[in-house]
């Protein structure tokens, strides 16, 4: 074993020995078990918009949400083709946008349910989640605008104000009604947010491990490394390679694979940015190709 090799291998060892890699293992649990686990956040019961039945939000754990106030007759309506647009483009990679009626802006919403939902479907050809209804800002805000308003910081100032929520229920953004659907800013939170089977866990506070998962995990982690990313030739995480990835120096990134994670990429807590940037990029490029 060359002598790089054989000082990686220590230091591999050396982070499982001190439970670095149960750090990162309790990472990839997490992941996979978010489906199962009913964050705070989505502990409601709301009515459904079509048959007004009473829906529980946890039905939802595990998906990355775009929760969205919405208003028929508003000059913001029309954002209602591209939040189809993108409950349909990302919905299978775990995207579900969920719509909540209200009237408390300017009073654009319709009154009746049944009146509501014909307009959505018939109009906008909706299909994501829609619920009855409600209020969204003041004393009489339903509970997860309250929660959402608390953990972001601000309040809906008007109709299609959007909130992002990660896989594990936390709040990752607060858009306002100008930030349309398909633009840069939110599609680019939302596919990061998406990443398939991927986490990113800090180490000691010394690295990070982004776990890659997925029918395409292989062929991303080729794109970013120059590595054999052969099951065979990374047989278990001992094992760590010092790679390039995106032009950065060779020993910044390592990588290795287990069965029970999939491919990981190791990396110093500074290079965090870069390594998420170079995943994303490569991404596009997979799902553009």
């Amino acid at each position: 074993m060359k002598p790089a090799m054989k000082s990686l291998y220590r230091l591999s060892m050396a982070l499982r020995i001190a439970g670095v890699a149960g750090l990162m293992l309790t990472g990839g649990a997490a992941y996979a078990g978010e489906a199962q686990a009913c964050p705070a956040t989505l502990q409601h019961t709301v009515d459904r918009l079509q048959d007004e039945k009473p829906q529980s939000l946890c039905q939802y754990s595990g998906k990355v949400l775009l929760v969205v106030n919405t208003a028929s007759k508003c000059g913001f309506t029309p954002q209602y083709e591209g939040l189809e647009a993108l409950h349909a483009k990302y919905g299978p990679q775990g995207l579900v946008v969920l719509g909540f009626p209200s009237g408390d802006f300017g009073g654009q919403e319709l009154n009746d349910s049944k009146a509501i939902a014909d307009f959505c479907f018939n109009t906008y050809g909706v299909k994501f989640p829609m619920f009855s209804k409600s209020q969204v800002v003041g004393k009489s805000a339903n509970p997860l605008y309250v929660q959402l308003v608390k953990a972001t910081g601000k309040a809906p100032g008007w109709n299609f104000h959007k909130y992002l929520i990660g896989r594990d229920g936390k709040a990752l953004g607060s858009y306002d009604s100008n930030v349309t659907p398909t633009s840069a800013t939110l599609v680019a939170q939302i596919e990061k947010a998406l990443l398939p089977g991927t986490t990113l866990t800090d180490r000691r506070d010394e690295y990070a491990v982004a776990s890659i998962q997925g029918p395409n995990s292989r062929a991303l982690l080729q794109r970013l490394t120059d590595a054999d990313v052969s099951n065979e030739a990374l047989p278990y995480y001992g094992a760590l390679y010092e790679v390039d990835v995106a032009g950065a120096p060779a020993s910044i990134f390592r990588v290795g694979f287990t069965a029970e994670l999939g491919y990981e990429i190791m990396v110093p807590i500074a290079h965090t940015a870069q390594l998420w940037d170079a995943i994303l990029a490569q991404k596009r490029i997979l799902e553009s190709g």
